[in-house]
């Protein structure tokens, strides 16, 4: 995963003014997003067992789920919208 980053801030400079800038751009954001979510799920998670509320980690399990579901939503989407040879913007539909 992070060679796929470092290759995407190598090679999106080569594609600026095309498609491809807006998926290198989009493949960064999504691996600092989910980075950036499971440190503060497990700090949470960390917490939650360090106080004694231990019986609250399995909604933490959930959220962690969810943005697993969310992740790859967000890489098929953006797959779609390539092999339609469109713009990747993760807010708008996959169509």
């Amino acid at each position: 995963m992070l060679i796929g980053l470092v290759l995407c801030y190598l090679k999106r400079r080569e594609f600026s003014n095309t498609i491809y800038y807006s998926h290198f751009s989009g493949i960064i954001r999504l691996f600092w997003n989910t980075l950036l979510f499971v440190i503060v799920a497990f700090f949470v998670a960390f917490l939650l067992v360090k106080t004694g509320y231990s019986n609250l980690v399995p909604g933490i399990t959930f959220l962690l789920i969810g943005w697993v579901i969310y992740y790859y939503f967000m890489l098929i989407q953006g797959l779609v919208r390539l092999t339609r040879s469109r713009e990747f913007n993760g807010t708008q539909a996959i169509i």
